[in-house]
C-alpha cells in the first residue's frame, strides 16, 4: 500500500500534515497552548520548589550532598551539592559566606522560581505563541477526535478539522 500524504489547514492558516502507509484519517483535532493552564502551572511549581529548597538545604546543611532521589537528578541542583562541600572542606563560616549571593529563605526560592517561570510566559506570549494551532490527535471519526480532549490538560479551544487525503 503506498503512503498517503493527510493535510489539513487550521483557522489562522497552518498546515497540518502525517503520512501512514496503512491508516486513513479524516480528522485532525487541534488545540492552542493555554496561558491560564501555563500560569497555574507556575504557582504548583513554585510550591514544589519551596518544598525541594527546604530538604535539601537540611541536608546540606548538616554536611550531606542530597542523593539523587531527592532531587530527582544530580545535576538539577548542583548548588546544594557545593554547599555540602562547602560545609565539609572549609567549615561552616565559610559555607555561610558561600550561601550569601543565594536565596536566604524558601519563600524568596519560590518567588524566584516562579518570576523565571511567568518571564519565560511573557515572552511566548509576546512572541505570539499561544496564538498558534497544533495537530494533537488525528482520527478516522470526529466523534474519536473529540473524545480524547481530557489528554491535553495544557491546551485549549480544541477543534476537529476534516483531513484531505
Amino acid at each position: 500500500m503506498p503512503k498517503v500524504l493527510h493535510t489539513a489547514t487550521g483557522p489562522n492558516g497552518e498546515a497540518f500534515k502525517r503520512t501512514s502507509d496503512t491508516k486513513r484519517y479524516a480528522f485532525v483535532l487541534i488545540g492552542r497552548p493555554s496561558i491560564s493552564a501555563e500560569r497555574a502551572r507556575v504557582v504548583t511549581c513554585g510550591v514544589a520548589a519551596e518544598k525541594l529548597f527546604n530538604a535539601n538545604t537540611r541536608y546540606a546543611a548538616n554536611g550531606y550532598e542530597p542523593s539523587s532521589w531527592m532531587i530527582g537528578k544530580p545535576a538539577r541542583n548542583p548548588d546544594f551539592a557545593d554547599l555540602a562541600v562547602e560545609f565539609r572542606e572549609k567549615g561552616r563560616a565559610d559555607a555561610i559566606a558561600w550561601l550569601a549571593d543565594k536565596p536566604a529563605t524558601a519563600a524568596e526560592h519560590r518567588a524566584n522560581v516562579e518570576a523565571a517561570a511567568l518571564a519565560v510566559i511573557a515572552e511566548r506570549e509576546a512572541s505570539g505563541a499561544y496564538n498558534v494551532f497544533h495537530a494533537l490527535r488525528w482520527s478516522r471519526r470526529e466523534d474519536l477526535a473529540l473524545k480524547g480532549l481530557g489528554e491535553f490538560p495544557m491546551s485549549e479551544d480544541f477543534r476537529a478539522i476534516p483531513v484531505a487525503a
